[in-house]
């Protein structure tokens, strides 16, 4: 016992130190893709007292333009922890990442040994499943997570309910329906997290009738999980599978086989046009497998064994939802996303692990160069990863006419400043597909910065045109208006950039700009205070509302709003500077220049701070007057 205990330390310790070299160029990555909405903007992870509105709301709740039916609390649950421990700093998000990849690998270990796989086949799946760069597109994408996290469930649950079905009591009952229920919390393919525990018991050679009963509460927790999905994301969109898909499913099956064997050029999203018919090569690769499959089973039936057949089980469940997933982006063609490989490549790796540990001397050989060669293709291939604009041009050199893609890497570029290579690739991906209305509000985007608000109100006017329900089309459109000093047709499409985005917070923040230049403070303060209700996260809304609120002599929920804008940035200055101002007129003067003085430490040329300053060098502290200019000229937003 305490031998195998030691195995299984130094197995950890090793997949660990495997990862964490393989994936160590990916950890200086920021946010990409959806990190933004899961993570940055999603205001509910930001205190652990706003964990049970977690599973309330599909995934996207805080990006309602993502427009999701995705329900994965569980996978917001673990952002929550990650940003009590790490705030917004990346790196310990990719940490958890690579912490969990290794738990899912080791939990394949642990249920290949319990099925009674030899030790060496095992060890080598595990590595090999740790180690392969297919999963670099879910181990370094910090949205990817939830595919780990139904790896870590139905591995777990696996060998939670082969223990039950061979002895085990109540506590492994329990812990195979708490793995499956934190799995249906985690992606929807979790639902196929029964088939595999009745393979797993199966393959175990337990009694099938006792695993039939044992599986009835997985149909009840399944059931209740489609109530809660219709009701907090909506009905899931079936999408009609037939047999004019076939070719397609083929051809796409044989890329991921591909990018098993030689797993190169890789990128998070491959597309690729429909195919018509089944090409030659596509029928080869089709009988092949079918081949390989069958022998696997007369193997096992030949040698009263069900080893090999439980991971041609495990790819086959794994792969049911593929015909849907592959026409779920029909402007891009055939969409082949690397994560959806990450469960059918725990089958895989079970198949790969007995094929070496069956060979020999040579087996073990051939083994240990296949590993080390995997090793030094992810940690090639991590590098890819280390930031956004590094990831969307290499993506780009393999999938050009992706516009996905290319408009990414125009954002990327904007948010660097490079309002040329944003402009040309924004006015590329138009020139290739002109209704693609991302491309459009980035061009918009880059005029309004250049300071061409005519040609940014055009622009976005268009994208209006091809994206009437945009809430970010109609908000983008506001801001070139209001830029143009055409406030009353801003305020029109701020509110109507609010009613097709409810959940929309800019265009409230707008409303609230608005309203208070024009000196509607209740009309701002009401703005405001929805904006902050969207997005309590927002320092300079926060200043804005305690402007408002002291304009309308509220000064005592001014004064706490100007605190929560500190504590959501401690370098606000226009938040120190206006509680400054309204402590000075409550008599608390050397509280306010303390705050002046923080201030000026961090915008010395502030004229407004040291006249602020130098009226308080005496005894005399800001005359009313003052106190209402001094708030109303403190507006930044």
């Amino acid at each position: 016992m305490e031998n195998a205990r030691t195995k299984n330390r130094l197995v950890f310790l090793l997949l660990l130190a495997v990862s964490l070299t393989g994936y160590f160029p990916a950890l200086k990555g920021g946010f990409v893709f959806d990190d933004r909405s899961l993570v940055i903007d999603n205001a509910d992870i930001r205190s652990f007292a706003a964990l049970p509105g977690l599973f309330f709301h599909n995934v996207h709740r805080y990006s309602p333009a993502q427009k999701s039916q995705y329900y994965r609390p569980l996978q917001a649950v673990t952002y929550s922890v990650d940003h009590a421990l790490w705030g917004f700093e990346p790196l310990g998000y990719h940490l958890t990442n690579v912490a969990l990849h290794v738990l899912a690998a080791f939990l394949i270990y642990r249920l290949l040994l319990a099925l009674l796989f030899p030790f060496a086949a095992a060890v080598f799946a595990a590595f090999f499943f740790v180690a392969h760069p297919v999963h670099l597109s879910t181990v370094a994408y910090i949205s990817g997570r939830a595919d780990i996290l139904v790896v870590l469930s139905v591995s777990a649950g696996c060998l939670a309910f082969v223990r039950y079905l061979h002895g085990g009591g109540k506590g492994v009952f329990f812990a195979a329906h708490a793995a499956f229920l934190a799995g249906l919390l985690s992606r929807e393919n979790a639902l196929l997290g029964p088939l595999f525990f009745l393979a797993a018991g199966w393959a175990s050679g337990a009694s099938v009738t006792r695993a039939l009963r044992a599986s009835v509460g997985f149909a009840g927790m399944a059931a209740l999980y489609a109530v809660l999905h219709v009701h907090f994301s909506g009905p899931a969109v079936l999408i009609s599978v037939g047999a004019s898909d076939i070719p397609d499913l083929v051809n796409v099956l044989r890329h991921y086989a591909a990018l098993i064997v030689w797993p190169w050029p890789l990128y998070p999203m491959h597309a690729t046009p429909r195919v018509a018919s089944v090409s030659l090569t596509d029928v080869i690769f089709a009988v092949s497998a079918s081949c390989l499959m069958a022998a696997c089973f007369l193997i096992d039936r030949r040698r009263g064994s069900r080893r090999l057949s439980f991971a041609v089980l495990w790819v086959i469940i794994a792969l049911l939802p593929l015909p849907g997933l592959i026409h779920s982006f029909p402007r891009l063609g055939l969409v082949m996303a690397e994560n959806w490989l990450y469960l059918p490549a725990a089958g895989l790796a079970a198949l790969a692990g007995l094929a070496c540990s069956r060979s020999g001397r040579a087996g073990f050989a051939a083994g240990a160069v296949i590993l080390a060669c995997l090793g030094a293709a992810l940690f090639a291939a991590s590098g890819t990863w280390k930031d956004e604009v590094t990831l969307y041009r290499h993506a780009l050199r393999f999938s050009p006419q992706n516009p996905n893609i290319r408009t990414n890497l125009g954002a990327a570029l904007f948010d660097r400043g490079d309002l040329a290579g944003a402009a040309r690739l924004a006015q590329e991906t138009i020139e290739q597909n002109p209704a693609e209305w991302a491309a459009h509000l980035l061009l918009g985007n880059v005029y309004y910065v250049q300071g061409d608000f005519a040609a940014s109100e055009a622009v976005f006017r268009h994208t209006v045109e091809l994206r009437p329900g945009s809430g970010r089309a109609w908000g983008s459109l506001g801001q070139a208006l209001q830029a143009a000093g055409k406030k009353e047709e801003a305020t029109a499409a701020f509110v109507k950039a609010s009613e097709m985005d409810p959940l929309l917070w800019q265009p409230w923040r707008s409303l609230g700009d608005l309203a208070l230049n024009r000196g509607d403070f209740v009309a701002a303060a009401a703005a405001y205070e929805h904006m902050a209700s969207l997005r309590p996260s927002d320092a300079i809304g926060e200043v804005s509302y305690g402007i408002a609120l002291g304009s309308l002599g509220r000064t005592g929920e001014a004064k706490r709003a100007f605190e929560r804008a500190l504590r959501i940035d401690p370098r606000s200055v226009d938040a120190l500077k206006n509680l400054g101002v309204t402590l000075a007129n409550e008599g608390k003067r050397r509280e306010a220049v303390a705050l002046w003085k923080r201030a000026i430490k961090l915008s010395p040329d502030d004229a407004e701070l040291r006249r602020y300053l130098g009226e308080n060098a005496g005894a005399t502290p800001p005359s009313d007057r003052n106190d209402r200019e001094a708030i109303g000229s403190s507006l930044t937003s």
